[in-house]
């Protein structure tokens, strides 16, 4: 019997989870529950800020999972470093030259609406 391989799904926080923050809040509590799927944050924020926004707006992940890409380094392709070096095999992210450098990775680029704010009002920013 084959097993199944465990998933690993990066998601970006500006853009992503603060645009679309009921449904991913949602989501990622129901793939959390799954053994089949290992979930991360993957950022260009500081760790401890991301942290602390995540905290504050009910999205509760491991240190170890909170990742933060180092654009100092690498410019846009910083993700592509974080999800090489964790084997991440889906990220999330609403900004293209994150994802078009992915090689190992399916990219997945969320396009919000043109009047859906970048911070919206469920969303505590500070």
């Amino acid at each position: 019997m084959r097993l199944m391989k465990k998933y690993k799904i990066g998601f970006d926080i500006g853009g992503v989870i603060t645009t679309h923050t009921s449904l991913l809040r949602d989501i990622i509590s129901i793939l959390a529950k799954s053994d089949k799927v290992e979930l991360f944050i993957v950022t260009d924020m500081e760790q401890d800020v991301a942290k602390e926004l995540l905290e504050k707006n009910h999205f509760h992940f491991d240190s170890d999972h909170v990742l933060s890409a180092d654009w100092l380094k690498y410019e846009s392709r910083c993700k592509e470093e974080i999800c090489k070096e964790y084997g991440i095999d889906i990220l999330l992210d609403d900004y293209m030259p994150y994802l078009t450098g992915l090689s190992t990775t399916l990219g997945v680029l969320l396009m919000p609406k043109n009047n859906w704010p970048y911070n919206p009002c469920e969303w505590e920013a500070s």
